[in-house]
């Protein structure tokens, strides 16, 4: 199987998963995305106090939920700036960076944390993670030993504990762990499944059984307890039990793909050819899409860090793997757009909708690859009827209000712009929109009061940041216009179109204070 164990956040504020393929954990601190109501609040609570820590990790906490992990490592790095020592801070980037396999980062910031926080619980669990998700597993089983000493009725941190030290190869020191487990937290059925597999590595198969046995008993829809009761009978030579284990894998989990194949060799002992070859193309099937999954996956990384051209590479050969796979076809897209590359894009957009013609979200983004074609008549068509068909879609309303900007089609812009904010209040892209839309067309107050709005929203953004200091030095507020430039001068050191204006407001400044 190809699962990841969770990188769980044990606070109220978030929820993380990331990580290599292992065997399967729950998910732990699960919660329910925050009610509508509370991201207005949050946005308030940052007007009202911008130099405030707390509306920053809420807003990062709201976009986490949302998939937005750019977002919200944006408000999380402002919320650092504000208090560099804060552990929560620290501990939320160590699991954003994680998720987008950063763990270079993510490690630094897990390290901060632990060393104001040196007994949570929550940490040490998420310190385990890191090291678990990249193959150091004696070290991930200390943190995880920590964890349990620090809250020994957790099953998820004493779970992650016996896991952790039989992927180090201390096979007997996590056959005792796992009686500890079972022991402790008799009615789950994960650990007797996990010990059936490692007592069958052991060869002790009559143990295994057992174990396999109860696992089911406890959770007849465990589809690991079931495998490996197949794999059991399958040793032993008893294939017809081996072939009813494995039926009710795929009857629980269609999509188990190890237990495909080991369907399409045991049916083929019995001599059923012809199911035999059913299971063999299903598993290669499968197997096929998994591995296109995988490589859209390492792609999302690459698109995270800003590696656009290995992300593209990733996404080609996705598509290879899998020509009709959509969701690969449309990240290439965006990737191929990202690069500026807009024929390219406009053609993979068509290829998708040629196979998903419903999919609002690619013609959106195709009629902004138009638009940026100036391919006018066309951009207008896809972007009308992508706003048409997307309902509630924020995303879809954002790009089509970028489309009709790039057209200098304002009135039609601010349409889906105003659209996309109503649905999605604090959307840096929808409000660094709206404040270009605001300067081109003219309309001075409404760009006033979405500028320094945007430039909260996007505190990386060097190029947005300028624009909104040389809009202020426009507006002679030299004072807020130099305190944008000097943060895009942060942002980006080395740029020097931000550095003369930010020399020319100072000097503009030095000059008011000698003439008072």
């Amino acid at each position: 199987m190809n699962k990841r164990i969770g990188l769980a956040l044990m606070l109220t504020l978030a929820c993380a998963a990331g990580g290599q393929p292992l065997p399967s954990q729950p998910l732990p601190g699960q919660v329910q995305p925050l009610a509508d109501g509370d991201e207005a609040a949050a946005l308030e609570a940052l007007r009202a106090a911008p130099d405030q820590v707390e509306p920053y990790i809420r807003l990062a906490a709201i976009n986490d939920r949302r998939g937005k992990l750019h977002i919200s490592r944006n408000y999380l790095l402002r919320a650092l700036e504000l208090a560099p020592g804060h552990s929560g801070v620290h501990h939320l980037l160590s699991v954003n960076y994680a998720r987008i396999e950063d763990w270079e980062k993510a490690f630094v910031h897990m390290e901060s944390a632990l060393k104001s926080e040196p007994r949570d619980a929550a940490m040490r669990y998420n310190a385990g993670n890191l090291f678990h998700n990249t193959g150091k597993f004696p070290e991930a089983s200390q943190q995880y030993r920590r964890a349990h000493l620090l809250d020994p009725a957790n099953f998820q941190y004493h779970y992650s504990l016996a896991l952790a030290t039989e992927l180090a190869d201390q096979r007997e020191e996590a056959l005792a762990e796992w009686t500890r487990v079972i022991e402790a937290h008799p009615g789950k059925a994960a650990p007797h499944s996990r010990r059936a597999t490692l007592m069958m590595s052991l060869g002790r198969r009559e143990e295994a059984h057992r174990d396999a046995a109860k696992a089911i008993s406890l959770d007849p829809k465990s589809a690991d307890a079931h495998y490996v009761l197949g794999r059991i009978h399958e040793q032993d030579r008893e294939l017809p039990q081996a072939l009813e284990a494995y039926e009710q894998v795929v009857a629980i989990d269609p999509e188990h793909v190890q237990t495909r194949y080991r369907l399409s060799l045991v049916h083929r002992r019995l001599g059923g050819a012809e199911e035999a070859t059913k299971q063999s193309h299903i598993y290669r099937s499968l197997k096929a899409r998994n591995d296109a999954l995988d490589t859209i996956a390492r792609a999302a990384n690459s698109i995270a860090t800003g590696n656009y051209s290995f992300a593209e590479t990733q996404l080609r050969e996705a598509v290879r793997i899998d020509p009709e796979n959509v969701q690969a076809l449309y990240h290439l897209g965006m990737v191929q757009q990202e690069q500026h590359k807009f024929a390219e894009a406009a053609k993979t957009f068509r290829t998708v909708l040629s196979l998903d013609p419903e999919l609002a979200m690619a013609r959106a983004t195709l009629g902004l690859a138009l638009a940026e074609l100036g391919r006018r008549e066309e951009a207008l068509n896809e972007l009308g009827k992508a706003l048409e068909s997307g309902g509630d879609s924020y995303e879809v309303a954002l790009f089509a209000g970028r489309g009709f900007l790039r057209l200098e089609d304002f009135a039609r812009a601010e349409a889906a712009l105003v659209r996309a904010l109503d649905l999605w209040p604090s959307h840096p892209g929808a409000l660094a929109g709206a404040f270009e839309l605001y300067v081109m067309w003219d309309k001075t107050q409404r760009a006033r009061a979405y500028a320094d709005l945007a430039a909260e929203a996007n505190p990386n953004d060097a190029k947005l940041l300028f624009l909104v200091g040389l809009f202020w030095a426009g507006e002679g507020e030299l004072e807020r216009a130099r305190s944008r430039l000097q943060r895009a001068r942060t942002a980006q050191p080395g740029d020097n179109n931000i550095s003369d204006l930010l020399a020319k407001v100072d000097e503009l400044i030095a000059r008011q204070a000698r003439g008072r």
